[in-house]
């Protein structure tokens, strides 16, 4: 049950990294992207951005690191129902968005797909949060996620850069 656990831990925090490193490589994008889903506009979509990508960063890195890992589990299911809440609000008025959720995408983000997808994480989420568990090697475990994420961003802009020319 243990391995269960660091699994999905695992594939929380990767899934944070992958997420945060690419909104930091097509920032520009993400910014407009913001355009779409932040409507209450009380601060700046800059900052908001910034927010948005630090808390990812941050979380990942505390899940990773087996560290305060009840708040973060709490923190990241939080995050993804508010990103879920947002895909509703899409869903429900038949809109198309390209969330650019991993980085740049030229085509729309499949609102059911992302609604399971963030479920599925928060369920994982909800299920760590009584389940504190001690992993035994932390720093490989964080440095792993961290070469996977920046590989994924380095194929998906290599990918995207063949494709241009």
């Amino acid at each position: 049950m243990v391995f269960f656990w660091g699994i999905s831990s695992f594939i929380i925090s990767l899934t944070l990294y992958i997420s945060s490193i690419a909104k930091i490589f097509s920032f520009d994008v993400f910014l407009n992207t913001l355009t779409d889903f932040y409507t209450p506009r009380i601060f700046p979509k800059k900052v908001v951005a910034f927010f948005i990508i630090a808390f990812e960063i941050s979380l990942a890195l505390l899940l990773s690191l087996n560290f305060m890992t009840k708040l973060s589990f709490i923190l990241t299911a939080l995050l993804f129902t508010i990103f879920n809440i947002y895909f509703l609000y899409f869903w429900f008025r038949k809109k198309e968005v390209s969330c650019s959720c991993f980085g740049i995408s030229s085509k729309n983000t499949n609102i059911r797909f992302a609604l399971i997808r963030n479920s599925l994480l928060i369920a994982l989420c909800l299920l760590n949060i009584e389940n504190n568990t001690e992993s035994l090697m932390l720093m490989e475990i964080f440095f792993i996620e961290i070469i996977i994420a920046l590989s994924y961003v380095a194929f998906t802009y290599f990918k995207l850069i063949l494709r241009t020319r």
